[in-house]
């Protein structure tokens, strides 16, 4: 045995054993949860020499550095832990620390920086694929000095599964915004949240609004279908192609105590401006304020007669006190905000720009659920009753009246 630790010291003879079966071992390297194969390439046993011995100790760059630097010093003996005093560990780390780590330090190194760039890309919404992440990956070996290491297909599969990360379909395209603009956001929804809590602390959960526009094609279909497994081609029948391509628009009322208030607000699609019977064709129907556009969009003129129709005397109906009302910042709102009846009756409260889709209430509890229940039922009724045609303007209100009563039930309240 090589014995570099002076005279008789009794800590180091007592460990004789372990250094005898440390020597046997060539070379040492980090010990990480994962299988030594996660992180290497076939050919990183000739490019690094990844040792692969159970009985290699486990230090870090940090620890080899100290051991460099202890062992240099007189009386370092009593100073190293146990695990430091073996003598190959002495001459081994010189070598790691000028090498700036063994090789699968550095192959973990790899795998850190190359998740750290894929959030980073994630997080600003870059598109990334599983070139990219060998871009990446290359890009980090390069940078530490790792020479001859490839991201095959077999490490970026493991890297993949190691962090969880799968190929998925992009489902909404947004624009770009700046970490700055984000940060923005995020105060402006703190900022909103901390002028809230006193208001709805002070304020009962019936006097506090949200209304909010959504827009529903006349012919509802789904994107997805089952198919069978290699078809390339799917296609599927709408009963009126340029339904599906044609809107029209709701625009329901919720209450801070979960519910929503009837009548709900839809502005019917009619290019050709609205027949004499447009009244009387959906005069039964109690529980929609009915009304057109040539666009079947909502306009400033719209949503005035609404507010004097049905939300004022709401607001007012309910107690003396002052009402309070959330809306997005929308310019077709001026008009109605700026009645004095509206003054009067209504503390309004504008929800930041951006910010809509996370704390507004029906964004996050009505409109989408809404959306699916009325998409799935076009879909079984497509299947079960082809003579029902889903973009008539009777039928519309049909399905509208029916689907709306369902989601005033009192037993969904408590999902709100």
């Amino acid at each position: 045995m090589d014995m570099c630790v002076r005279g008789d010291n009794p800590v180091a003879l007592s460990l004789s054993d372990e250094i005898e079966e440390l020597e046997e071992a060539e070379d040492y390297s980090l010990d990480v949860d994962s299988d030594a194969d996660d992180y290497v390439n076939d050919s990183d046993d000739e490019a690094g020499g990844i040792n692969r011995d159970p009985r290699k100790s486990k230090y870090s760059l940090d620890k080899m550095k100290k051991i460099v630097e202890l062992s240099e010093k007189d009386g370092h003996s009593q100073q190293l832990s146990t695990s430091i005093l073996n003598c190959h560990s002495r001459r081994k780390s010189p070598a790691y620390v000028a090498n700036e780590g063994t090789t699968q330090m550095k192959i973990q190194e790899v795998d850190e920086r190359t998740f750290a760039e894929f959030l980073n890309c994630r997080e600003e919404g870059i598109v990334i694929h599983d070139r990219d992440i060998e871009e990446m990956a290359l890009s980090a070996a390069e940078g530490i000095g790792l020479e001859n290491f490839k991201a095959g297909h077999s490490w970026i599969h493991l890297f993949k599964k190691r962090h969880n990360i799968l190929s998925r379909k992009i489902t909404k395209m947004i624009g770009t915004k700046t970490k700055a603009e984000l940060k923005a956001i995020e105060e402006s929804i703190v900022q909103f949240h901390n002028e809230m809590r006193p208001i709805l602390a002070t304020t009962p959960k019936n006097k506090v609004y949200n209304t909010d526009q959504s827009g529903f094609n006349l012919e509802m279909v789904s994107g997805r279908t089952l198919e069978f497994r290699g078809m390339k081609k799917v296609e599927a029948v709408s009963q009126r192609i340029q339904a599906t391509t044609h809107s029209f628009t709701i625009q329901p009322i919720i209450s801070v105590d979960g519910k929503l208030h009837s009548p709900l607000f839809v502005c019917f699609y009619e290019p050709a401006g609205a027949p004499k019977k447009f009244a009387e064709e959906l005069s039964s129907f109690a529980n929609l304020y009915c009304t057109w556009s040539k666009s079947g969009k909502l306009t400033s003129g719209h949503v005035k007669s609404w507010f004097e129709d049905v939300l004022l005397p709401l607001a007012d109906a309910q107690s003396n006190q002052k009402s309070v009302l959330l809306v997005d910042k929308w310019g077709g709102w001026n008009q109605a905000l700026s009645l004095e009846e509206t003054v009067e009756k209504l503390d309004i409260h504008i929800i930041p720009p951006g910010a809509t889709g996370r704390i507004q209430p029906l964004d996050v509890f009505f409109n989408r659920q809404f959306k699916q229940f009325y998409r799935i039922l076009s879909d079984l009724i497509r299947r079960r009753y082809d003579g029902f045609i889903l973009s008539t303007r009777k039928n519309l209100a049909t399905l509208l009246s029916v689907i709306f009563h369902q989601f005033c039930a009192p037993r969904l309240v408590i999902f709100v």
